[in-house]
């Protein structure tokens, strides 16, 4: 396991995850995102602190949201896949800004802001960070985001496999 340092997002949290799931807590908390957390074979989670000053590490990105409403998202939906590692990278590019990301069990696109690319590089495996305008957070791969809204078509594209050596 291993905890990635983020800057801060503010955002709310559902309090049933700080209850182990109790739904009679029902209430969006205000919090504050700080970190990303990979463990293997599981979703990609936040760290985060409430405005009370606890911590809590472990949360899914289907119960963090930018506003108090929580979206029909699930985990399945804004987490492409489990991660295959632990060791992971982190890159901010500068010029990546508005996004549109395909949602396969959905059949739809949504609009959103790039965040962060979190590179597993030793599996081959790539995601970027993505607010979506519901106020959630996903992780896609690149083949599932598009840059220009004039040409939102689904290309089934393939993962590269293929080595390039010299």
């Amino acid at each position: 396991m291993v905890h990635y340092e983020i800057d801060p997002i503010k955002a709310f949290v559902h309090e049933s995850v700080l209850y182990d799931e109790d739904l009679s807590k029902d209430n969006m908390i205000p919090c504050e995102i700080f970190c990303i957390s990979s463990y293997i074979n599981e979703a990609i989670t936040f760290g985060i602190k409430l405005f009370n000053g606890s911590l809590f590490f472990y949360i899914p990105p289907h119960k963090i949201s930018l506003n108090k409403n929580i979206s029909d998202l699930s985990l399945l939906d804004l987490v492409y896949n489990n991660n295959e590692s632990d060791i992971i990278t982190i890159k901010k590019f500068k010029n990546f800004n508005t996004v549109f990301v395909y949602f396969k069990n959905k059949n739809i696109w949504l609009e959103g802001k790039y965040f962060y690319t979190l590179d597993w590089y030793e599996g081959n495996d790539l995601r970027h960070m993505i607010l979506l305008e519901n106020g959630q957070f996903c992780f896609m791969p690149s083949h599932k985001i598009k840059f220009d809204k004039d040409k939102l078509n689904f290309e089934n594209y393939l993962k590269i496999h293929s080595e390039w050596k010299v």
